[in-house]
């Protein structure tokens, strides 16, 4: 005598309920793995043991994902953390940098500003020599023509 194997199968929504999956998923299973499935009258039936083995392959299948995309993320962290510190410092650079120029810009326009400042005060110099001279020949002239009409009259 042979021992027959009772299948047990379960209804989409038995199944849904029993794998905690959404009956997309559950049809993606289907079709992904090739379940096996059979009809009784308008109801699609899954085997039990199929959806079992099914689920342990998926969460395996997620925990090796889950360890390549976790040492991704280190990866990415990392190089992440590495671009920042040199951002950081070429900022820093930067910013020194602009500082130097921002010295350098006041030292320039100072002595822009203190040779405006001299020719300024070259030219009202060479102003006021001229105005002495002229002032002084003025006088001159007119103490020898104070003399000249003296003398004359």
């Amino acid at each position: 005598m042979q021992a027959t194997e009772v299948k047990e199968y379960l209804t989409i929504k038995e199944a849904c309920d029993l794998m905690q999956v959404s009956r997309r998923t559950l049809y993606n299973w289907i079709e992904k793995f090739n379940l096996a499935t059979k009809r009784n009258k308008n109801q699609l039936l899954l085997y039990k043991d199929d959806l079992e083995d099914v689920k342990t392959l998926s969460s395996e299948h997620v925990t090796d994902t889950k360890k390549v995309l976790s040492t991704k993320m280190n990866v990415v962290n990392s190089l992440f953390k590495e671009s920042l510190e040199t951002l950081k410092k070429e900022l820093d650079y930067k910013n020194q940098m602009i500082e130097k120029l921002s010295q350098e810009n006041k030292q320039v326009y100072l002595l822009e500003s203190k040779s405006t400042l001299q020719n300024q005060a070259i030219q009202k110099l060479e102003t006021y020599q001229v105005g002495f001279w002229v002032s002084t020949t003025i006088a001159v002239l007119l103490v020898v023509l104070e003399w000249v009409l003296f003398i004359i009259l």
